[in-house]
């Protein structure tokens, strides 16, 4: 068995994950960064994309949102706004969530104050499809 550190996954809702864990692999808003026990502090915006926990021989993987991740004392915070487990994703809701996007911000303006939200909500249904794809998963 390896060495663990804390971490915690959070969404305005609730605490999705909160476990020790020998790894994390997240989507920062520069690429791809990977976690492991001891990790020196960091902080790191995060944009829509897979975030792979390791514990052992399991992994699991979420989809997130934009958001932050925070690594300080052999512990890593990760706040976004949404979350779901990749097995998780129904392809239809997460598609109509695109088709509903697009046409909101078809009638928005970017100085819309709606305008940041919903191009968010876009990204992430368009990341929770990519995930799909990956897996070669034809429905959910």
């Amino acid at each position: 068995m390896g060495a663990f550190f804390k971490f915690e996954l959070i969404t305005p809702e609730r605490r999705v994950v909160a476990k020790d864990v020998e790894m994390i692999v997240a989507s920062g808003a520069e690429g791809y960064f990977g976690v492991l026990p001891g990790h020196c502090p960091f902080l790191s915006a995060l944009k829509p994309g897979p975030l792979v926990i390791g514990s052992g021989l399991e992994a699991e993987q979420y989809i997130l949102s934009n958001g932050f991740a925070q690594v300080v004392d052999n512990r890593m915070v990760v706040l976004v706004d949404q979350a779901t487990q990749t097995r998780n994703i129904d392809r239809a809701k997460s598609q109509a969530e695109v088709e509903m996007a697009n046409r909101k911000l078809d009638t928005l303006s970017s100085e819309d104050p709606e305008y940041q939200g919903w191009t968010n909500r876009l990204e992430f249904a368009k990341a929770c499809l990519k995930a799909l794809e990956k897996q070669g998963k034809s429905d959910h």
